[in-house]
């Protein structure tokens, strides 16, 4: 699979790794099997990480199918903070979207092309990952 997460627990953060080929149905995968890991305390923080993705096969339309299904995981997920790391600028573009869709739901989710911007906004620039 091409989305693997760990939880680290003492940072309250869900590091979320994308690598390879990715479809929007790797996305609505990682949503269950988050949903249902018992090592998910809500509210957290998570870092999508898409540094190790070679293919990104969502356009705009899969970008809204993304941040709909993310909505219907609402009670699991609520008061998450989510960062997505996209170094590579069409899937900073794609994300950019999804943020666009989730902020409408009432997620709090931002896009950013530098790492230590997005652990910034975490509240967790010391971190090493």
């Amino acid at each position: 699979m091409s989305i693997e997460y760990v939880i680290i627990p003492e940072h309250r953060l869900v590091h979320v790794r994308i690598s390879g080929h990715v479809k929007m149905a790797d996305h609505v995968e990682h949503f269950r099997k988050l949903s249902l890991d018992s090592g998910y305390t809500r509210p957290m923080r998570k870092l999508m990480d898409y540094r190790g993705c070679t293919h990104y096969e969502v356009n705009a339309r899969g970008e809204r199918g993304i941040a709909r299904e993310y909505a219907r995981y609402a009670d699991v997920f609520a008061g998450e903070q989510c960062a997505i790391f996209a170094p590579e600028p069409h899937v900073f573009g794609m994300k950019r979207i999804y943020q666009a869709v989730s902020e409408q739901s009432g997620m709090e989710t931002s896009v950013f092309a530098e790492l230590k911007d997005a652990l910034e906004w975490l509240g967790l620039g010391s971190i090493r990952l």
